[in-house]
């Protein structure tokens, strides 16, 4: 608002979050914040001598006289904060490697030295000692030819030991480098070695830590984490590497710092796996990412506060996690940040407990117990409202009706029908400090088991098909700290159901689908019941026909063969014991009477078993048996008869056989009994595994239109062919008309498996 004339601002207001608004004659309404900024920023300005030579800061150092050295990629920075000078060091990289000072990625003082020297790890150039006084600057040897050298010039970490000693992390693994007496240095090379599971498993290394228990742990870029018990005389490096199927391992393998905070608990920034905490006791790995409200997955750097709190630098802005409570806080640009963009390894924090965090754009001071954290908690609003995506104003009728009477924010609820089943509802915390930062948890009481999370670029929430019933929207929201309001907004929602889940129509569904359920069963019932009865008079029926046979054969038996056997007896009796009446003995003629007697009897006998079973059908077998019978039939009817039989031997099991028989000879039965017919037509085929019979005649047939039901009332033996066909496992029909004959039919499958005795 630096070029708002004083004179165009006609009103001005400060809210409950200390925001200044400014009503203004031709420029809108403008607010601004009154509070300072929570962070001290330094940056690389091209028109300003006092001001740091790079853009992107790597290496930050503060010594013991306060001094701040910001390494990064136009040399190294002495910044006098006292005063506000800033010293460059930065010499051409062509001029002379040994004495460059220009791509400064790490800066570390130097133990044993007094203060007076610093170690500066460079980008392709190596490892330097600098001398803060004179500005001297010296190249530890490092020639890619010698084996007593740097293993590569490109350092991105190191750790001084107060023996003098020095941990340098390179593209290309570890270097321990010891100096003799006279100063000369001594390298010992710690790189992967494919087949040694004990040695270093990375390659570019990120970051050093010594714990509290002289534990060496190693962060790189794609190896994972390395770690090295330096209490034993042997170098052995433990491996801990990402394992997508142990959700316990670390998240990532591209570590970027390490942190051991006072208690002793170990923690590490990834590359995309969020923060990770390690459990000494069970070597597994916990886990907090952006669901967990971490701004990036991204962790540059680690700090502790003098509060226990630890503060990351991410590709989000600063977060402040509490272990305790596991949550986070967090902080962008809008809060003063040099940028949301933070870089590897730019991290630092003084004796004072001032922390330092270098970004893209600069470098971040802080003391963390003077960040300011708003105590104002903003009210929510819902903002808007809409239906099948469109917005509903206050007033606007909606399928003849009008659904929200006054504007969403003050209407306590809204009824839909249950066909309007995808509306939106927006919403907003009423902070303006810095509102992309206002987080919001919402929840519909009815649908959602809990609330959810979400942020100011998804302030807005969906829902679709919902069931009939009544529901209560509540959202709450936080202001730009991540302070909550705990007081949601609420909106009440009625879903009203179509007529068909109205307790009417339920009722009436129910009476009728009762009601059609009752009459089913009952018709089932009765059903049932016929078919009983009808079982039973067949039943009665039967015994009677069987009743009936036995007198028929008694009588036969009686009448015939009896009397033939008395008369062959009275013969007998004449020859052996001749009477006085007698004139002559016994002549060959009465021998031949008596053979003729038994020759009848004989006959009939043959007749009465062939009704019972017919005897060509185990000599013969069933086809010719068929044959047999339906010449017969001609030869003593008057009928025309007109036959095709197929051979059906060994098609049906024997005990079958004498059924299809029996259907033959009770259809021409019923036809010379009660047809009138003159012509009779039998087609026995065999074709895929199944029997066709058929026996047309040309008689007057039957006159109602329920052939079998009908027949099966009125006639035994047509009673008999069904159940016949039934124990063949076959399917009897039987198709008739008046004056037009009738057509009975049975297919017979071979072999079935549902074939029954009788």
């Amino acid at each position: 608002m630096g070029g708002l004339p004083v004179s165009s601002i006609w009103c001005s207001f400060v809210d409950n979050s200390n925001k200044l608004w400014l009503g203004t004659n031709g420029w809108g309404i403008l607010y601004t914040t009154t509070r300072e900024s929570n962070f001290q920023s330094y940056r690389h300005d091209p028109d300003t001598p006092n001001s740091l030579s790079s853009p992107s800061i790597r290496g930050i150092y503060e010594d013991e006289a306060g001094i701040l050295w910001v390494g990064g990629y136009a040399g190294l920075n002495r910044l006098d904060r006292t005063t506000g000078k800033v010293t460059v060091y930065s010499s051409d990289v062509e001029t002379n490697v040994a004495t460059t000072i220009y791509n400064v990625y790490v800066v570390t003082g130097f133990p044993g030295s007094d203060g007076t020297k610093l170690w500066l790890g460079q980008e392709n150039l190596g490892l330097f000692s600098f001398e803060k006084k004179t500005g001297k600057i010296t190249r530890i040897n490092n020639n890619a030819e010698d084996t007593d050298s740097l293993i590569n010039p490109w350092v991105y970490a190191l750790l001084p030991e107060c023996d003098g000693s020095v941990w340098v992390g390179t593209r290309d693994g570890v270097d321990l480098v010891r100096f003799e007496k006279n100063g000369n240095p001594r390298f010992t090379h710690f790189i992967h070695k494919e087949h040694n599971p004990k040695s270093f498993s990375g390659t570019r290394v990120n970051a050093f830590l010594k714990d509290s228990r002289n534990v060496l742990w190693i962060a790189t870029q794609g190896g994972g984490l390395n770690a090295v018990d330096l209490n034993k005389p042997e170098t052995t490096f433990v491996h801990y590497m990402y394992d997508e199927n142990n959700p316990k391992s670390i998240s990532s393998n591209q570590v970027k710092c390490i942190l051991e905070d006072k208690q002793g608990t170990l923690w590490f920034g990834t590359d995309g796996g969020g923060l990770n905490q390690f459990n000494r006791e069970d070597e597994s790995f916990l886990h907090f990412t952006q669901k967990d409200g971490l701004p990036n997955n991204v962790v540059y750097g680690i700090l502790e506060d003098n509060e226990g709190s630890l503060w990351l630098s991410t590709n989000n802005g600063l977060s402040k996690f509490s272990p305790s409570e596991r949550m986070f806080r967090n902080y962008t640009i809008e809060d003063g940040l040099q940028g949301n963009e933070f870089n590897t390894g730019s991290y630092f924090k003084s004796k004072r407990g001032e922390l330092f965090f270098g970004g893209i754009n600069g470098l971040n001071a802080f003391f963390p117990e003077s960040v300011h954290v708003s105590s104002f908690l903003p009210p929510v609003v819902l903002t808007n409202f809409t239906l099948f995506n469109k917005f509903v104003s206050p007033g606007e009728v909606v399928n003849d009706r009008v659904l929200l009477e006054k504007h969403i924010s003050e209407t306590p609820v809204v009824e839909l029908t249950y066909d309007e089943n995808v509306f939106s509802i927006e919403f907003a915390s009423l902070d303006y400090s810095a509102p992309r930062k206002n987080l919001y948890s919402y929840m519909l009481e009815g649908f959602d088991n809990s609330w959810t999370m979400t942020t100011a670029e998804r302030r807005s929430v969906t829902y679709t098909n919902l069931d009939a019933g009544e529901y209560r929207f509540r959202v709450m929201g936080s202001n730009s700290d991540g302070g909550w309001n705990q007081q949601p907004a609420s909106l009440r929602i009625i879903i009203t159901p179509p007529f068909w889940k109205l307790w009417w129509f339920i009722a009436l569904s129910v009476l009728v689908v009762g009601g059609t359920a009752f009459g089913l069963a009952h018709s089932r019932y009765i059903h049932l019941r016929r078919a009983k009865e009808e079982r039973e008079k067949f039943s009665h029926r039967l015994m009677e026909q069987t009743e009936k046979e036995r007198k028929r054969i008694a009588a036969e038996l009686h009448d015939s063969i009896g009397q033939g056997i008395l008369i062959i007896k009275n013969l007998a009796n004449l020859g052996t014991q001749p009477s006085p009446a007698m004139k002559v003995p016994p002549t060959p003629e009465l021998l031949t009477e008596i053979s003729s007697q038994a020759s009848e009897a004989l006959d009939e006998v043959r007749r009465i078993t062939h009704n019972l079973r017919p005897i060509h059908l185990d000599r013969l077998g069933l086809t010719e048996t068929l044959r047999t019978y339906v010449r017969t039939v001609q030869q003593v009817s008057q009928l025309t008869i007109v036959s095709e039989i197929d051979g059906i031997d060994d098609c049906l099991p024997k005990n079958m056989e004498i059924h299809v028989f029996r259907i033959v000879q009770e259809s021409f039965n019923n036809i010379l009994k009660h047809a009138e017919a003159t012509e009779v037509r039998v087609r026995v085929h065999n074709v895929d595994r199944t029997i066709t019979l058929t026996i047309q005649d040309n008689g007057k047939g039957f006159s109602s239109p329920k052939v079998l039901s009908e027949a099966r009332r009125a006639s035994f033996g047509l009673l008999d062919l069904s159940e016949r066909a039934r124990v063949l496992g076959g399917i009897l029909t039987i198709d008739s008309s008046p004056k037009q004959g009738t057509i009975i039919s049975v297919i017979i499958p071979f072999h079935n498996q549902k074939i029954q005795s009788l």
